[in-house]
Order: C-alpha cells, then structure tokens, then sequence
C-alpha cells in the first residue's frame, strides 16, 4: 500500500507468516538454545525417548564433556590416571588356559592343606577326576557343596 501526499512518499508492506503444516505436530524448543523443532528432529536416548537438547547443542555438550574429562586426567598425577574404563568391580583379566597351571585334585588338595596357615596366590586349573570317586552327588550345586566341603576340611577355614 503506497500513500502519497504533499512531498511525502510512504510504502507500506504488510508482511504476514504462515506456519507450514509439516505432519510433525508441535513444534519444540531446545532447552539449550533457541531453535524450535518437530519432535522428531530432536536426537533419541538409549531408552528412546526424546531428548529436550536439539543436535547441535548435544554435540557441542559432548565434545565440551570430553574437554573437561581431559583437563581432569591432565591434572592428575601419572600414578592416578586409569588405564582403562574397565568397570573397577571387575577382576583382573583371566589368562589362557593354555599357560594356566594344571593340577590333580590331590595335588591341590594337598597344596592347599600345607599352605593354610600362609597367605598365598593359586591361579591353576584343578582336574577333578580323582574326586568323581568320592562324590556321590549328581547336581552342580551338590557337587559345588562337596567340593567346598572338601577344601574346608582342608584348611580348617569356612568360607562363601
């Protein structure tokens, strides 16, 4: 709409928006910033539901997370700093079979009787075949019972 006067000249526009029906419903806001986006935009959890964070903002707090991570392992001293982001319930890693030691229930039994006073580190695969005489028991839990029973004989010491 144009208007003129006495040495006047004016236009004005009228300028109006209309939202686009995309299918997507609602649009959302990122808590982080302020892009609104359909739902569906947005990156998912593990437990895939939505998150209320749209990509940008989610990759540039990741890469700000393991910005941080990397301060705090700098200041660290050398000692401290895990090796690995092992679980640190976890036992120390189990070696092949093939270098582990074999021995005869006996020898074991043996080995452990003459050790029970002294603290000491077996890692040894034990053969059981000289214990399938004297087990009369025919599930796994009886024979775990037994076998307990066993070694608690052995070394005079109850364990669970």
């Amino acid at each position: 709409m144009s208007t003129e006067g006495p040495g006047m000249s004016l236009l004005f526009s009228l300028q109006t928006y209309s939202e686009i029906d995309t299918g997507a419903g609602d649009l959302v806001k990122c808590t982080r910033c302020p892009t609104r986006l359909a739902q569906e935009a947005f990156p998912r959890q593990r437990n895939l539901k939505y998150l209320k964070t749209c990509v940008t903002c989610t990759q540039n707090l990741a890469i700000s997370r393991e910005s941080q991570r990397q301060r705090r392992q700098d200041l660290l001293p050398p000692q401290q700093i895990p090796q690995t982001s092992s679980s640190p319930r976890k036992g120390p890693e189990a070696r092949g079979t093939e270098t582990r030691m074999r021995l005869e229930w006996n020898a074991f039994i043996e080995l452990v009787a003459t050790h029970k006073t002294v603290a000491f580190e077996l890692d040894a695969e034990v053969i059981l075949h000289g214990l399938q005489t004297e087990i009369t028991s025919f599930t796994s839990k009886e024979i775990a019972n037994e076998i307990a029973s066993k070694v608690w004989n052995a070394t005079e010491y109850r364990f669970m």
